[in-house]
């Protein structure tokens, strides 16, 4: 769609351009000419403007290291082919009885005349090559302004998450400092007045540790550290409950070198706990 709307502009502006210029030789020269002359020139013309802008200034500045040489020298390569062009047309379509060569020396300014209108198309050639270049290179401009924006939103995005989870976890150290110190502070005060009060805040401090590190550590743990958590938690179950607690935990083999998931055995047995009836 953007293509055709494209085309249909160009196409516009030449015929524009075109019904100008034939308006103004006619009321101003008063020189009239068969259209079809004029349609094969005007499409010489035009083939020379867009080969120009596509063929030769593309090719000169976006595929050479020394893009002004080379262009000089392929416009004025341009200008002799279109010479060559515009005398073999006229060539094909001369009078006759009146032999090109004869027109040609009747009129002495023929070569000039022509490069002139082949500078003159070549000129309009160059200014629109620049404006489209300029305008390609506002656009490429825009997307990279606009890229490094996204880019730079992402960082500020990302940066912003970092310091809510750097935040997060500096709160999640805070707690567990002030309940251990809180714990110890309290098992200092009890153990002098009470031996077994002392022994379950020793152990409740202990399991809880394991646990807030076991939680932040997603490898296997050893099954050896789990088991003496699991020992702290059946005392403290003990030491609650008394002699209403009926609960015995053995263990057998070797626990030595075997790994398993963090808290999963304490988990159950905490949930053994909880909902059995001990």
């Amino acid at each position: 769609m953007v293509k055709k709307t494209k085309l249909l502009l160009h196409v516009l502006v030449w015929l524009i351009f075109i019904s100008y210029e034939i308006i103004y030789v006619k009321f101003t020269i008063g020189l009239t000419t068969d259209l079809f002359h004029v349609a094969i020139f005007y499409c010489l013309n035009i083939g020379l403007f867009y080969v120009n802008a596509h063929v030769i200034l593309d090719y000169a500045f976006f595929r050479t290291s020394r893009p002004y040489m080379i262009s000089i020298g392929l416009i004025l390569l341009e200008i002799s082919a279109y010479l060559l062009l515009k005398l073999s047309i006229d060539y094909l379509i001369a009078d006759p009885k009146t032999p090109l060569i004869l027109q040609v020396k009747k009129d002495q300014k023929y070569a000039l005349t022509n490069i002139w209108r082949g500078i003159y198309f070549i000129g309009f050639s160059i200014a629109y090559w620049s404006m489209r270049y300029m305008l390609k290179f506002k656009e490429r401009n825009h997307q990279i302004e606009t890229e490094q924006l996204k880019t730079l939103a992402k960082n500020l995005e990302l940066e912003n998450k970092f310091m809510s989870v750097e935040n997060a976890y500096l709160q999640n150290q805070i707690s567990p400092h002030l309940l251990f110190n809180t714990l110890n502070f309290i098992y200092s005060t009890v153990r002098l007045q009470s031996k077994d009060a002392g022994e379950g805040v020793s152990r409740l401090s202990d399991l809880m540790r394991y646990s807030l590190v076991s939680a932040d550590d997603t490898r296997l743990v050893s099954l050896a550290e789990e088991v003496v958590q699991l020992e702290n938690l059946v005392e403290l179950c003990r030491m609650r409950f008394g002699e209403l607690c009926f609960l015995r935990f053995r263990k057998n083999g070797k626990l030595a070198g075997i790994r398993i998931i963090p808290l999963i055995l304490i988990t159950l047995v905490e949930n053994m706990m909880k909902h059995g009836d001990l």
